[in-house]
């Protein structure tokens, strides 16, 4: 159960000739309430005689008493008691100044404070065994106890500052200057100022472009800088030294001590601050014909400079390193909008398309110099999320390619489960990979003196929607596509490809898609049950990546509104049916079988893939 309360106070008073004083204040409260109990559900073998085992997730037990949350499983308590508490406050003094001077000068500004605070807490305790006697409490619950719990805070201070100037709504400027304070850096490092400066022309107000205002209305040229702050991923008190207490056998006759410790063995930064976030900005909007055509164009350029990462080292150092300002993402983009909306006699109609682009790269990162055969999150010099895969030249024609192969191939690094003389040595319809660095080894890990090759990047690219609609005589219509026109994705999980793994089932898409002696020229390597082999063959493999992209009907809508002339001889306002659908249809590029918006994942943990329809009346009295 889940209960949030809320109170917002706000006042405005006018002091003199545009000054105003804003103040506000908001709080909100949410509480969370949570019972669970766990009933053992007995199994029967064939016979009506009870079974050894209990169905799956009904067993009782609390094997982590000092992580009740850690639910699975083993772990599995008969009574839990669960209560969180959030509370949110937000204030802020604003002086703000509007005048307009001459008719054509139009100044504001604002100046002001605000403030954040963010208070949790949480309790949750648990018992391991209970009968089931038709009632359920905790104090019916009997045998191993576990409880934990925590509170913390957080909040953040601003100083802000925004003026903006602009002569007769043509030519346009704001400028903005802040000072952030943040609760979770150190001392020295909570405050930081940040700056942004954006203009604006509106060319078509200019008498030099009023013969082309008929048919360029509207016509307006943006540009922007700004810089901001991120905090993300940091914890309420990451840069103290946290102490833990718990509990170690300890004695002559051991038994359970209340011990403390160093949380992440005492690894913490001072020094971090802030992540700056920097974007520059260029735009264009343009309407046409009386505004039944508008189109707009913006393309960006955004730096993460000192961005809050976390660096990999050595085992040796004895725990985790906190995150630091030790990277820099660099990511251009565009997008583009066009709509046409026009009436002729009583239709009315509309048409808008949108379509976008991003591009990541990461050129700094302390650590994140090398990668391995798959995707990698970070890798300097390349997109996020890069594809490094193995390039593959067919399948083994025969046993004495295989021979030659093993012949010249015997100290690869990625061999070892396939190698010579194992088990799951290589056959004829295996795959071949090649070696791209002539160094006689088929490897897969380390820098580009390895054999995989850069293929893309699992990101989003050409992400684009449409939206028409239109209504005439009482009949209405809309209906939205959306869609991706590049993403690559590698397949993963279980059902990825044939016996991935064995006790599971399998993607029937490769049923006849397969290398045999009768298809030699077949899409995919052979069948194999060993899961080695069948990693050998499939898995980061140049042929296994696919572009998934797609477009598909999201929602359709198609309505009738009966006349009022008939609704009102029945004393009603409004009669509407109408007809709904959800994901009715799509075209796609991907070749296993999977839905498009999925992923890469072919482990379905939810509900399938569904279509919705429906029908409905809308009665307005």
């Amino acid at each position: 159960m889940s209960l949030i309360s809320r109170i917002d106070v706000k006042a405005i008073v006018d002091i003199w000739k545009g000054i105003s004083f804003e103040g506000m204040a908001s709080f909100q409260n949410e509480e969370y309430r949570r019972d669970r109990y766990v009933r053992e559900v007995q199994t029967y073998d064939w016979f009506g005689n009870p079974a050894l085992n209990l169905v799956k997730n009904t067993q009782q037990s609390l094997l982590y008493p000092e992580d009740v949350l850690n639910l699975k499983d083993i772990h599995n308590p008969a009574y839990l008691m669960q209560a969180n508490n959030r509370q949110y406050q937000y204030y802020s003094a604003l002086l703000r100044y509007k005048r307009t001077f001459a008719e054509v000068h139009n100044l504001e500004g604002m100046l002001g404070i605000n403030a954040e605070k963010w208070v949790w807490k949480d309790m949750v305790t648990a018992r391991e065994k209970m009968e089931d006697s038709g009632v359920y409490d905790l104090n019916l619950a009997t045998g191993k106890q576990g409880n934990g719990g925590g509170k913390g805070q957080n909040g953040s201070y601003s100083y802000i500052m925004r003026l903006n100037y602009n002569y007769a709504e043509k030519y346009l400027i704001e400028l903005i200057g802040r000072r952030d304070g943040n609760s979770k850096f150190a001392k020295g490092h909570k405050f930081k100022n940040f700056v942004s400066a954006s203009a604006g022309w509106v060319f078509t107000s200019e008498e030099f472009l009023k013969p082309v205002t008929s048919v360029v209305n509207f016509g307006k040229l943006r540009l922007s800088y700004g810089n901001s702050g991120n905090d993300a991923g940091l914890g309420d008190f990451d840069y103290l030294t946290a102490i833990t207490q718990g509990t170690t056998a300890f004695g002559y006759s051991p038994a359970k001590q209340v011990s403390t410790g160093l949380g992440n063995n005492g690894l913490i930064s001072l020094e971090r601050t802030w992540e700056r976030v920097e974007q520059k900005n260029i735009g264009i909007d343009l309407h046409f014909l009386d505004s039944r055509l508008t189109t707009t164009f913006d393309y960006f350029i955004k730096d993460n400079i000192g961005m809050l990462s976390e660096v990999a080292f050595p085992g040796v150092l004895g725990g985790k390193a906190p995150k630091t300002n030790s990277g820099h993402l660099n990511v251009k983009g565009w997008e583009f909008t066009i709509g046409w909306r026009d009436q002729i006699k009583s239709f009315s109609y509309y048409a808008n398309f949108n379509i976008g682009d991003t591009k990541s790269m990461l050129k700094e990162l302390e650590g994140a110099d090398s990668y391995g055969a798959g995707v990698n999150k970070s890798v300097n010099g390349y997109p996020l999320n890069s594809f490094f895969l193995y390039r593959t030249d067919g399948y083994f024609k025969d046993q004495a390619e295989v021979d030659r192969f093993y012949a010249l191939y015997t100290g690869s690094n990625s061999m070892g489960a396939v190698g010579k003389g194992t088990d799951n040595e290589l056959r004829p319809g295996d795959t071949k990979r090649l070696d791209l660095n002539g160094d006689y080894k088929i490897t897969d890990v380390g820098n580009e003196n390895s054999d995989l090759q850069f293929m893309g990047d699992a990101n989003p690219h050409f992400v684009y929607g449409l939206t028409v609609g239109g209504s005439w005589k009482g009949i209405d219509f809309n209906a939205m596509f959306q869609g991706v026109a590049k993403q690559y994705i590698m397949r993963n999980d279980w059902m990825a490809y044939p016996f991935r793994t064995l006790y599971t089932n399998q993607n029937p898409t490769f049923l006849g898609q397969t290398w045999t002696e009768d298809n030699p020229n077949a899409k995919y390597p052979r069948m194999t049950n060993s899961t080695q082999r069948a990693a050998w063959n499939y898995q980061n493999n140049d042929f296994m990546l696919q572009n998934s992209r797609y477009i598909r009907l999201k929602t359709l809508v198609v309505g009738y509104t009966l006349p009022q002339v008939w609704t009102r001889k029945v004393k009603l306002e409004k009669i509407r049916v109408y007809f709904s659908g959800n994901d009715l249809w799509e075209a796609t590029s991907i070749r296993d079988g999977f839905d498009p918006e999925m992923g890469a994942a072919s482990n379905t943990s939810g509900y399938p893939f569904a279509r919705t329809w429906s029908f409905g009346l809308n009665v307005t009295l």
